[in-house]
């Protein structure tokens, strides 16, 4: 239902642009889908967002076309499938390393026989229940994004080994906590073309963060969707997702 991310995200056309959001407003996730954004990261990593709002944001941004992704708060796997029965296109796995723990973070969202997520059919992500449990099945494997955060020097360092994860569908590469881990943002630059690199030869679509004139020069690097603004710092500026 949707967004059709997962589809978008890995179209060879397609580049990609959305913003992390904090703020608990339905109304932010109309504007911002009127705006142009292809996607929206809802902290909940960063913010005091409760679940029931989240569940809201992630509706409201899905009916607008506009894919809902959500950050989660630490390694809670079963929010992220609650949050992928209510609709989300896809989830954030902050701090997902080493590969062990990795390993089983994501697994946790992918139904066996490979992974340990429960069957939960009849809810927002099926059209409640309109679809059937065949297309809650697809959709559950193969309609959604579960999202490392490779955003610690020991993850870029096993990053491939992170990427082969079954039900990993795309990655975060976080130049910002690598820069802060580091005091160095040269030597975390070197670690963000690293994990890119990576990415690039598995054909995983690697995110990060860009800002102003740095955005097409992302695209260019071989990222193939950058998040390039937060609500809480840039506003609600019409057109700030577009890439024309």
């Amino acid at each position: 239902m949707g967004s059709h991310f997962r589809e978008r995200l890995h179209d060879p056309k397609t580049r990609l642009l959305g913003m992390f959001v904090k703020f608990p407003t339905l109304e932010t996730m109309e504007i911002l889908a009127s705006a142009g954004c292809d996607f929206v990261i809802i902290d909940m990593e960063h913010a005091p967002l409760s679940t029931e709002t989240v569940a809201g944001m992630v509706a409201v941004a899905e009916r607008s076309g506009m894919a809902a992704l959500v950050r989660l708060r630490g390694h809670d796997t079963a929010a992220g499938c609650m949050f992928l029965d209510a609709g989300a296109s896809g989830i954030f796995v902050p701090h997902c390393s080493p590969y062990e723990v990795a390993h089983r973070l994501i697994t946790d969202m992918v139904f066996p026989p490979v992974g340990h997520r429960g069957a939960g059919g009849g809810g927002r992500a099926t059209q409640w229940g309109l679809d059937g449990p065949e297309e809650y099945r697809r959709g559950g494997d193969s309609g959604v994004v579960r999202v490392p955060m490779i955003e610690d020097p020991e993850a870029v360092e096993d990053v491939e080994r992170i990427l082969s994860v079954p039900g990993v569908d795309a990655a975060f590469i976080g130049q910002g906590d690598l820069t802060q881990t580091l005091g160095d943002r040269a030597a975390a630059q070197a670690l963000v073309d690293k994990a890119l690199a990576a990415c690039v030869a598995k054909g995983i679509p690697a995110a990060t963060t860009a800002y102003g004139d740095d955005v097409e020069a992302r695209f260019r690097q071989g990222f193939k969707w950058l998040a390039v603004a937060n609500d809480t710092v840039y506003g609600l500026t019409a057109g700030i997702c577009t890439t024309s």
